[in-house]
């Protein structure tokens, strides 16, 4: 019964995270050392570092 309980626990809290997924990542993009670490981590992947600077400096 305790088993089921936590990952009743653990659905519901993916469920409410999905749910306000966006107001998650405006509070997590909007503390400035999270935002430059993912802007850092995107900027490593070469395709799409090629498109966004494509489209920047058009």
């Amino acid at each position: 019964m305790n088993r089921w309980v936590k990952w009743m626990a653990v659905l519901l809290l993916f469920s409410a995270a999905y749910r306000n997924r966006y107001r998650v990542l405006n509070t997590v993009f909007g503390y400035g050392p999270a935002r430059k670490l993912a802007v850092t981590a995107a900027m490593r992947i070469p395709g799409l570092r090629s498109r966004v600077m494509g489209r920047v400096f058009q």
